[in-house]
């Protein structure tokens, strides 16, 4: 636990590169840059494998679209492929959730300027650093349909954290299930467990030992992302991003042109 360990990998915001002492390491830089919390403050943290959400069995649904592909799908998701560049594998449930845009000038990569900022209930650390309960989460809005994560309240979310703030990156809607669902076949995009326990026995198996356990994932290298990432955290506050496709509304008082 005490050798230092690189692992470089592909995720949902585009390339980093990660190296760690251990995940202990992380869990206190969590609770000390991000938190700033003492021995008084009365903080529930969420450790690895632990399991709030009350559900043991989940059905994952697709924001891209539909889970199922005719023959070959374009791409596999799988405990691999969440866990590359993963720091906390988590399951929370979003809310009050806005999406913000960065001054153009003060953002290094224009794609990251649109940025969703939420708060989150931590469920469950299926593997990785440990959290708090709450906590402020935010992601931006490329890659993927990240709004349909947040309306649909619970998802899985791989997080990353920069200079001690979390970064969630891809993420999958959840449903919980009283009874365990069929496994998902392999014609499926998404190919995860459908159970929490095992979910978090192949996350944390798959971590620990990246490069053989997921001999198969192209591992790539995520330092521009989580640079881009620092870089928006020393911006000015976002201001509330306002869509310019929806059309003017009347003045009040006047009347339209066909009345």
């Amino acid at each position: 636990m005490g050798s230092t360990k690189s692992i470089h990998a592909l995720d949902g915001f585009g390339k980093i590169t990660m190296k760690y002492d251990s995940m202990a390491s992380l869990t206190l830089m969590l609770a000390v840059a991000l938190l700033g919390c003492s021995e008084e403050d009365d903080i529930k943290i969420v450790q690895a494998g632990q399991n709030l959400s009350g559900s043991s069995f989940f059905k994952y649904s697709n924001p891209d679209g539909d889970n199922d592909c005719d023959g070959d799908c374009d791409s596999t998701t799988d405990v691999c492929n969440v866990v590359n560049g993963t720091h906390s594998l988590v399951l929370m449930r979003a809310s009050d959730y806005i999406l913000s845009e960065y001054d153009s000038d003060c953002v290094s990569n224009s794609a990251f300027s649109k940025t969703f900022k939420f708060k989150a209930e931590v469920l469950g650390v299926a593997a990785g650093a440990s959290l708090p309960e709450m906590i402020t989460m935010s992601t931006p809005k490329i890659g993927f349909d990240t709004e349909k994560c947040l309306e649909s309240s619970v998802f899985l979310a791989s997080v990353r954290l920069v200079n001690g703030r979390p970064w969630a990156g891809f993420c999958l809607p959840v449903e919980p299930t009283n009874l365990e669902p069929e496994p998902l076949n392999s014609s499926r995009r998404i190919q995860l467990p459908s159970s929490f326990e095992e979910l978090s026995r192949q996350s944390i198996e798959a971590m620990a030992d990246f490069e053989n356990v997921c001999a198969d994932e192209r591992p790539g290298d995520f330092e521009i992302t989580d640079n881009i990432f620092a870089r928006l955290e020393e911006c000015p506050p976002p201001a509330p991003f306002v869509p310019n496709n929806d059309p003017p509304e009347d003045d009040e008082g006047e009347e339209s042109p066909n009345d």
